[in-house]
């Protein structure tokens, strides 16, 4: 990668307001409606998911494997993905950074807010982390892979209803890139299930 022409640099704004074109939706609601599930539905698996292998590494679950404050984080992540939608960023869920913060020591909100102070702070040095390249981050992204498997622990293994989706799910992810695709996967799965009993 080239090196970074400046240091620091003003983010630019962009009139976001002038694309959104609820005229053209409203008139293609057939199409819209199953894009718009098909979100809704990733995002709250990423959500649920990366919240539920955090609180397990953080080892905030009760006695009954229930994580406390789960609607107070489902309302702040379906809040910040509204409004990054408007602003023309991807869904804004809870990151799998977390297990990061969490594996460095972080127990509560606090660790949030720093690294949200660190986040907006990063936005005047995007020449400098434009230079670095897509490669350099994997190291950092198999380590946080490795903090989420944790709750794979939990699973029952020798139930092979539970076992062969859970399985699937784990390994189409990382295969294809897409979060969604193993989603989709664990769902074809299910489908064809009920289509052998019917």
């Amino acid at each position: 990668s080239p090196l970074p022409e400046r240091i620091v640099a003003l983010p630019s704004a962009h009139a976001f307001w002038t694309d959104l074109d609820f005229v053209t939706v409203g008139e293609r609601w057939q199409e819209c409606v199953p894009i718009g599930l098909a979100f809704l539905f990733v995002c709250i698996f990423d959500t649920a998911g990366v919240q539920f292998g955090a609180g397990l590494q953080a080892g905030l679950l009760d006695d009954e494997g229930v994580l406390p404050g789960t609607k107070s984080a489902f309302l702040g992540a379906s809040f910040a993905t509204v409004l990054g939608g408007v602003l023309g960023t991807s869904p804004t869920i809870i990151h799998n950074e977390t297990c990061a913060g969490i594996a460095a020591g972080g127990r509560t909100g606090l660790t949030a807010l720093v690294v949200a102070a660190m986040f907006a702070l990063s936005v005047f040095f995007v020449p400098i982390f434009a230079a670095v390249p897509l490669t350099a981050t994997a190291p950092a992204l198999i380590v946080v892979g490795a903090f989420m498997m944790g709750p794979a622990g939990a699973m029952d293994w020798d139930n092979f209803k539970e076992s062969l989706p859970a399985f699937l799910t784990i390994s189409v992810m990382p295969l294809t890139y897409s979060i969604a695709n193993g989603v989709f996967a664990l769902r074809d799965l299910q489908i064809s299930r009920l289509a052998t009993h019917n």
